[in-house]
């Protein structure tokens, strides 16, 4: 298999790049296939390439002291990975599993190396690519260090809808493409069923309302509460007479 020059050219990491560039990149990128649970890299392992990905959705994980996994973030297709073994020369730092079937391509080390050392744009945005992770990766060791696994999930919740949300009016937000109950769950080190009751309670409270893969949050100050103070503060707001009923419409019943 190989991957075309417009395709490359899509990736984010490429945009702008001259066209002979990515002829030399086409040439020697190879492409894999993963099946779902599979692992791409795994912690620990060498490094001989830069990884993209193409199609499908990874999990980027580690594991904690007993041995469980925790889920760090999601790549999604035009996502790259593997960058700081190839900049340090240090083993795999986590391990990355396919979550559906997925399309990789693999660009050898020695190549990916001149492409970040070689190419002013290229290495900028290498490096503002990794100032974000490192945010990320702080806000997700916060996010684990909350006891209450409910409050975790409000704030998972808050994070995917923070650049959204309107402080001063308070008008509603949409989160889009929630990722399944499941991998919320991987993600916070909780259950799906955990994940499901707080959803559910915020739906029953009418702070928020669920679409399909969309939820649209109808009291994003109350939710930023939850997220700040845990479930409790619920009950506060509640007692106060602050939280707005939004009843859900009656379901239709078989006779």
């Amino acid at each position: 298999m190989a991957i075309s020059q417009q395709v490359l050219s899509t990736i984010p990491l490429f945009e702008g790049v001259e066209s002979r560039i990515l002829e030399e990149i086409a040439g020697i990128m190879q492409l894999r296939l993963f099946a779902r649970r599979e692992t791409v890299i795994a912690k620990g392992a060498n490094s001989d390439s830069l990884a993209f990905l193409l199609e499908g959705s990874l999990q980027i994980v580690d594991f904690g002291e007993d041995g469980s996994e925790v889920g760090l973030h999601l790549l999604k297709p035009g996502d790259y990975f593997g960058e700081l073994s190839l900049i340090d020369n240090q083993p795999r730092s986590a391990t990355v599993v396919a979550v559906v079937p997925s399309t990789v391509g693999l660009l050898p080390r020695k190549a990916a190396r001149q492409l970040f050392f070689g190419y002013p744009l290229i290495a900028e945005r290498v490096m503002i690519r990794l100032a974000a992770v490192v945010r990320q990766l702080s806000h997700q060791r916060t996010l684990l260090s909350i006891s209450n696994a409910q409050q975790r999930v409000y704030l998972q919740l808050l994070a995917m809808a923070r650049t959204d949300i309107n402080a001063e009016t308070g008008d509603s937000t949409v989160i889009e493409n929630l990722p399944t109950q499941q991998q919320m769950a991987f993600n916070i080190n909780t259950s799906r069923e955990t994940v499901s009751r707080a959803i559910h309670s915020l739906q029953k409270r009418g702070i928020l309302k669920k679409e399909g893969r969309v939820i649209i949050v109808l009291q994003p100050a109350l939710l930023r509460k939850l997220a700040e103070e845990g479930p409790d503060a619920l009950e506060k707001r509640i007692s106060g007479a602050d939280v707005v009923a939004i009843e859900a419409p009656p379901v239709a019943r078989e006779a």
